[in-house]
């Protein structure tokens, strides 16, 4: 079980990241109504040496659609590494349920006993 901690009412995850010989942990929020893998801000991309391979067309809660630009990382949580789609935008950074449904993770928040947390099936 991977543990993670809220901090204002924001549920936050840890989760590993990997480019080339560069290794961070980044407390992501765990966002459940965003359906991609991650989403890091430019400064992040840049610090790790992303480099974007395409552009992704998003839609925003309001319904706008934008487009940005998205590349690839290695992410690990609890030993296991997966190569993930991760797009490149101001705001926070985020793990949607895409990233946690490609390790086969149920993810728990519990809002009343300030808990989160991801059960492996």
């Amino acid at each position: 079980m991977h543990e993670g901690t809220f901090i204002d009412n924001i549920p936050l995850i840890s989760i590993i990241l990997k480019q080339n010989k560069l290794v961070e942990t980044i407390a992501f929020v765990l966002d459940t109504g965003f359906t991609g893998n991650l989403q890091v801000t430019p400064e992040i991309a840049s610090y790790l040496g992303l480099n974007p391979m395409g552009i992704s067309f998003v839609q925003m809660a309001n319904g706008q659609t934008i487009s940005v630009p998205i590349a690839a990382i290695s992410a690990t949580i609890e030993g296991i590494t997966k190569t993930v789609p991760v797009l490149i935008s101001n705001g926070m950074p985020l793990a949607g349920i895409g990233l946690f449904s490609q390790f086969g993770y149920t993810v728990i928040v519990d809002c009343k006993k300030k808990e989160v947390y991801l059960k492996n099936n």
